[in-house]
């Protein structure tokens, strides 16, 4: 081990300092393992999954593709520029 080494968790417990800043580790626990699964449920007012497919559309200049504008089924849109 090389001499730049810096530990993520340093022997020492509670805050603790490493190149000037300091910090502290928590330890939290984990979830139990035998939660039972509980599906997506879809936000009032908004199209379920799969009601309606997005549109995309492509903007070329020659051989190239310029813009990719992209509507989503809810109606929001995405634009892609394209830089080569």
């Amino acid at each position: 081990m090389n001499g730049s080494f810096t530990p993520f968790a340093p022997a020492t417990s509670g805050a603790s300092q490493v190149n000037g800043r300091s910090f502290s580790l928590k330890i939290c626990s984990q979830p139990a393992a035998n939660q039972a699964f509980a599906p997506f449920k879809p936000v009032a007012g908004l199209p379920a999954h799969g009601a309606a497919a997005p549109a995309i559309t492509l903007q070329r200049e020659g051989d190239r593709i310029k813009r990719i504008t992209i509507q989503c089924g809810c109606g929001q849109v995405i634009e892609l520029e394209c830089l080569y």
